[in-house]
């Protein structure tokens, strides 16, 4: 999973290796990867992540285990800006997210000043 502050986070499963001892890879030579639905208690783990951690841009791990009737996710490891691996689609949309964020601190900034100038 990736993550760009505290509200956004992209996540992306492969197959797991201890399953046949193979590695699925595309003709680059890449882990094939597909796009997951984070449930709402996996998205409060990376919230979470990102604010105990005090890292912005972080990947990490999530495994999602079997228990009774349901599935649990566990944090299973968290990795700094300089280990995500981005791919391409990626960057846009943390782009996107980075823009999102500064523009929406422009307006908070923009918003305080002009209750200032009414008081």
């Amino acid at each position: 999973m990736y993550t760009v502050g505290p509200d956004y986070g992209h996540a992306e499963a492969r197959k797991s290796p201890a399953v046949d001892g193979k590695v699925m890879r595309d003709s680059d030579g890449k882990e094939i990867r597909y796009p997951v639905i984070l449930s709402l208690r996996e998205k409060e783990i990376a919230r979470r992540i990102v604010l105990v951690f005090k890292q912005q841009v972080c990947g990490f791990d999530l495994l999602r285990v079997q228990e009774g009737d349901g599935v649990v996710s566990y944090c299973c490891d968290v990795n700094g800006w300089s280990f995500v691996k981005v791919r391409l689609d990626e960057e846009r949309r943390t782009a996107g997210a980075k823009r999102q964020q500064k523009h929406y601190t422009a307006f908070l900034h923009n918003q305080a000043g002009a209750k200032r100038q009414q008081h």
